[in-house]
């Protein structure tokens, strides 16, 4: 018929912020070095039935986790979750910080300076449409870790970009991240959790300590498929 097929698994789950919070309820309970699947199965059942979904749902998550867990997260040093006991592992880490007066104008200088490190950010932000503010920033970041001697933050992403591996290709990704400004977001990530780290870690160095960001959009991990989904 040349119709679509429709979503299976990880790709039919529901959509939306209810859903993206039970996603996120399930990765903040779990113990990603004992991820057993009866282990997991236990935590994700008690998860659908806190966020009114049916437990059919079950299986599908359970290895949707299992694919994520074992996948790496960067080419470089092989870090897998899965290798990562909870003492390493800090989740829901709340920051707030002062914010001087800020603007649109002020927002899109400041990476503009930046140069390469922001890539086309300022262009980005020149969407942005707010009055000038100041005051506090407070929010969470999903998930710390540690892994060596550097320090890396993860932000889960459940957005649906489409039915298919591929749809969440490095192209695809980088057209999420301009599109809902996350690079914005991960870079007020990164000043949060500096600011934690100069307090807590002796003779702390960024450049030495601070190992990077991941945003890790969960329908479309499939090692599988490559180091590219």
């Amino acid at each position: 018929t040349g119709e679509p097929a429709e979503p299976s698994g990880i790709f039919a789950f529901p959509r939306g912020p209810r859903a993206g919070k039970c996603l996120h309820a399930i990765f903040e309970r779990l113990d990603f070095a004992c991820a057993e699947r009866g282990a997991v199965a236990q935590i994700v059942g008690a998860a659908l039935a806190e966020y009114g979904y049916e437990q059919s749902w079950c299986d599908t998550l359970c290895d949707m986790i299992g694919r994520v867990v074992e996948a790496p997260l960067d080419r470089g040093s092989g870090v897998r979750l899965s290798g990562l006991g909870r003492q390493r592992c800090l989740h829901e880490l709340s920051f707030y910080f002062p914010l001087k007066a800020l603007t649109p104008e002020k927002l899109r200088a400041l990476f503009s300076d930046a140069g390469c490190i922001a890539g086309e950010l300022p262009q980005w932000i020149g969407s942005l449409r707010f009055h000038p503010v100041e005051g506090f920033i407070r929010g969470y970041i999903d998930l710390v870790f540690v892994h060596g001697d550097r320090f890396y933050l993860i932000d889960w992403k459940s957005n649906y970009l489409g039915s298919r591996p591929e749809d969440y290709g490095p192209e695809a990704l980088a057209a999420a991240m301009r599109d809902d400004l996350y690079v914005l977001q991960y870079h007020l990530y990164a000043v949060a959790l500096h600011e934690y780290l100069k307090s807590r870690v002796k003779d702390y160095d960024y450049d030495r300590h601070f190992g990077g960001a991941f945003y890790v959009f969960l329908r479309g991990v499939d090692p599988a498929q490559g180091s590219e989904t």
